[in-house]
């Protein structure tokens, strides 16, 4: 009887050991903010400042890449998020990105997201155009259920959205892309 105890707890607490839920709520405000762009922030402004004044639970990486992270397990690459920020030579805001990771029970989280995010442009921009990736949707006993949509409006931001499945289903990735109108 203490061995089955014993070997109870022991996958209870492997169990446990997982990857923490992604934080849906706070990315649900960076990918649908009351202001600007993505996370609050808008085409022409400083990455000094965003730097200066991002939320203190972002962590900012400032090489040759420009993101403000939020790392849920051991990388955002794998369980988290980012904000990416393409810039001008001036240093200000000519791009945004944003990049959801999710493995294990994040996955569900990262699809649900990906839903949202097709359903709130195609009410703020119109219905936008989805479809699998050339060479995408895999054989017969794997699916991949990757999608890539886009909505370019004239006059409205142009915006990328791209869901990665990869034939795993303990794995995905949301990736939302916007750059000024056209």
């Amino acid at each position: 009887m203490r061995a089955h105890l014993l070997l109870l707890g022991v996958l209870l607490s492997s169990a446990a050991c997982g990857p923490r839920d992604l934080p849906r709520d706070e990315i649900k405000g960076i990918l649908f903010p009351d202001k600007g762009v993505l996370g609050g922030y808008d085409f022409g402004d400083s990455w000094s400042d965003i730097k200066a004044k991002h939320p203190d639970y972002l962590e900012v990486r400032d090489d040759n890449t420009k993101q403000l992270r939020r790392d849920v397990g051991d990388n955002a690459g794998s369980n988290g998020y980012f904000l990416g920020f393409s810039l001008d030579p001036s240093g200000k805001v000519i791009g945004l990105e944003v990049s959801i990771h999710g493995k294990k029970q994040n996955t569900v989280a990262v699809r649900e997201l990906f839903d949202e995010v097709v359903t709130h442009y195609d009410k703020t921009l119109g219905k936008g155009q989805c479809e699998a990736p050339p060479g995408g949707m895999g054989s017969s006993d794997k699916q991949d259920l990757s999608l890539n949509c886009e909505w370019m409006v004239t006059g409205k931001p142009q915006v990328r959205v791209r869901y990665m499945h990869l034939f795993d289903i303990q794995s995905g990735s949301l990736s939302v892309s916007v750059k000024p109108p056209k």
